[in-house]
């Protein structure tokens, strides 16, 4: 996948499956590991907790390790690219990582 078509996908997808049914994407398992459009493969803050400061690079840890094939039972297949989304503060500073092979 092109960072192009990544870009369509992110700016598209999520406002169209949002506008038709709240979390419809979740509910029918899209973004669950197995899904078309995995998120939080490790569980995310749910199941790490929130080390402030260090959230984005967990974040970065989780993505380059999906990219090595290093994560094991929680190891997606086929991953060429991953996205990280970090906000940091009260809002006011924003990073958004791209990875890919």
């Amino acid at each position: 996948m092109s960072l192009r078509s990544l870009a369509v996908l992110l700016a598209f997808t999520p406002v169209v499956v949002a506008a038709q049914v709240p979390d419809s994407a979740t509910l029918a398992g899209l973004t669950a590991p197995g899904g078309g459009k995995p998120v939080n493969s490790s569980g995310g803050l749910k199941s790490k907790g929130h080390p402030v400061g260090a959230t984005g690079v967990a974040q970065l840890c989780e993505v380059a390790s999906q990219l090595r094939g290093e994560c094991g039972e929680r190891q997606l297949p086929n991953v060429k690219i991953g996205l990280a989304q970090n906000l940091g503060g009260s809002g006011a500073t924003a990073v958004v990582s791209i990875l890919s092979l």
